[in-house]
């Protein structure tokens, strides 16, 4: 395998640089971080998109930088067996769980599992459930790739004056690069996966996106950048690996390697400037700020069933948090209440949005969708004249092994309503709250169910409403957005008011919503545009 110049033996030899061990599937178990993190002149905390683009961009610019993250660390086994294969979940699949939690899973049906640090984390609010990634590389481990970018008129709509479309051009081509994102059509090998059989429900999506254009000629299909190696999917498909992708895994991990996950480009990059050293387990339960208005974090060094098995304190001069929506609004939230940030503003935990997702599946379709459904995720329709609000719904694999005919769509739309975390000792969640209303979601939903209606209406099928009653699934979301919102908690570029050098970069920024889009490539993109005034201006 070959990915970014380095074959699959040499990345396996110098994947633990920095001295960050990584732990094997089938090895004991034990946290993977063989050095005890030490005060840092900056501190970063998670290792998602934001997390990542703040650890690269401050290696580079020769800061000694510590990375915190509170999941393990995912090395690709050379079995091929690091992750769960398709839908046989173990241990792996789920964060601290004992059970599967998923939105597409139909009721009554349980998966138990043993309780481990696995990859995908759920959060279960009063009427909402929050999707999130945990482990090096945060949400790109159980993220699609999907690499989308917003329209200028829907992104100008909901940022305002926050960050202007034509300045974030060149940071959105940047994280391209990095991720080295290619829509399926232009990949070498389009032809090839075409005639496998394995993409059969993309066609089949576009297809019937030909045949409601009769009735809605707005409607449209695009292919979207997707941040994999195809030539590595290729070599599934030819025998020289085993089948990973082609056989549907995504959501709990890639094992033939195709997907270019964090771990494996910005945090790879990082830990090889020398400057930076990401600690897996490694959890950080508070912050706060000493007399030397150095930031303090407490931090539980946790084992991989989650059971805290060392503690210390750690002193920054710069503390970036790049823990995700949840993470980052619940320390600031618990910092404003405990009086160890107290001059945090009101705006701390304000602008929640789940990004308008809505899930629906057609089902009962007259021509078949295919046996076999590889990931990625390679198309997406789109109609942003829909009289409801723009929407994009991307196609994605179900994976059962047998014909079902029937088509599954992540559906992203517009909203204007928000939610707002708060933070209360001793409650569920580790004392996180989110106020959502019901109808949240209602202006999306009502987009994406007038498109999944005119698809059914013109190109045969209907809606599957034992999986998702009333049509279209609203009461979850992968995207959480807001809780630090940019220009209300913060400054245009991340800076918390009322604090010196202390930084948002992650999805907790972004007010709520991406246009239309998957967050990933908008919170990256963001995250180096902030990066690039922050680094400027204040180091």
């Amino acid at each position: 395998m070959q990915r970014f110049g380095m074959s699959r033996r040499e990345f396996m030899k110098t994947a633990a640089l920095g001295g960050a061990g990584l732990a094997l599937w089938g090895c004991k178990p034990e946290p993977d971080a063989p050095t005890a993190p030490v005060d840092s002149e900056a501190i970063v905390v998670g290792s998602g998109f934001g997390g990542a683009v703040s650890a690269l961009r401050l290696g580079l610019k020769g800061v000694q930088t510590t990375v915190l993250e509170r999941g393990r660390r995912w090395e690709l086994s050379p079995n091929y067996d690091t992750f769960t294969h398709g839908i046989n979940f173990d241990k792996r699949t789920m964060w601290l769980r004992d059970r599967v939690v998923l939105p597409f899973i139909p009721q009554g049906i349980n998966f138990d599992i043993e309780r481990y640090t696995g990859l995908l984390d759920v959060v279960e609010f009063s009427n909402m459930k929050v999707y999130s990634g945990a482990g090096v590389g945060g949400g790109s481990l159980v993220y699609g790739g999907m690499t989308v970018m917003p329209r200028a008129q829907e992104f100008n709509e909901i940022f305002g004056d926050l960050a202007a479309y034509s300045e974030m051009v060149p940071y959105y081509q940047r994280v391209q690069r990095m991720l080295n994102a290619v829509p399926f059509d232009q990949n070498p090998y389009f032809q090839a996966f075409k005639d496998s059989g394995y993409w059969e429900f993309t066609f089949r999506c576009a297809e019937d996106v030909e045949t409601t254009r009769s009735v809605n000629p707005t409607l449209r299909y695009q292919y979207i950048p997707q941040a994999y190696q195809w030539d590595v999917i290729y070599k599934e498909l030819i025998g020289e690996i085993p089948k990973s992708a082609l056989i549907g895994e995504l959501i709990f991990g890639n094992n033939s390697g195709a997907k270019n996950s964090l771990d494996l480009t910005y945090l790879r990059q990082a830990e090889a400037t020398g400057k930076v050293v990401v600690h897996p387990f490694h959890k950080v339960e508070s912050i706060g700020r000493d007399a030397e208005k150095r930031y303090t974090l407490d931090v539980s060094i946790i084992n991989d069933r989650g059971e805290v098995v060392d503690t210390r304190t750690l002193r920054c001069k710069y503390l970036f948090l790049g823990a995700g929506s949840m993470g980052t609004s619940r320390l600031l939230l618990k910092a404003k209440r405990e009086g160890t940030l107290k001059d945090l503003n009101d705006e701390v935990g304000k602008g929640w949005g789940s990004n308008g997702n809505g899930m629906f599946m057609r089902q009962s379709l007259p021509k078949p969708t295919g046996e076999k459904q590889a990931t990625p995720p390679v198309i997406a329709v789109t109609d942003f004249d829909n009289p409801y609000g723009p929407v994009i719904a991307e196609c994605a694999q179900y994976p059962l092994g047998f014909e079902c005919n029937c088509l599954l769509y992540l559906g992203l739309g517009v909203h204007t309503k928000r939610g707002e975390y708060r933070y209360e000792p001793g409650a569920a969640n580790d004392g996180l709250v989110l106020d959502w209303p019901d109808d949240g979601n209602e202006e999306s939903r009502q987009g994406i169910r007038h498109m999944g209606r005119q698809l059914n209406d013109a190109a045969g099928g209907s809606f599957d409403t034992d999986k998702f009653p009333d049509e279209v699934s609203k009461e979850f979301t992968y995207h959480p957005l807001g809780g630090a919102v940019m220009g209300k908690a913060t400054d245009k570029y991340g800076r918390v008011k009322n604090y010196d050098r202390l930084y948002v970069t992650d999805g907790a920024a972004i007010p709520g919503n991406t246009a239309c889009s998957n967050p990933s490539w908008t919170i990256a993109a963001i995250a180096e545009r902030n990066l690039e005034r922050i680094l400027a201006e204040d180091f």
